[in-house]
């Protein structure tokens, strides 16, 4: 089973890695509650809105490509 998080993390995937590539992000309760050069700075802005553990992910610069 997929978290409601991680979905919203699929769904927006794209546009989040126009805006935070390279960043890492917090996701709770489906928003974006965090971002961040480091792990703290993410945890840290995601303690602002929820007492939820978030879940968090860096953000690629760039898609791999598969061949």
């Amino acid at each position: 089973m997929v978290s409601k998080d991680f979905q919203w993390l699929q769904e927006h995937y794209g546009e989040l890695s126009k805006k935070y590539a390279g960043k890492i992000v917090a996701i709770a309760d489906g928003k974006l509650v965090g971002v961040g050069d480091t792990l703290s700075e993410a945890e840290n802005q995601a303690k602002r809105y929820t007492h939820k553990i978030p879940l968090i992910g860096r953000i690629r610069k760039k898609r791999a490509m598969i061949l």
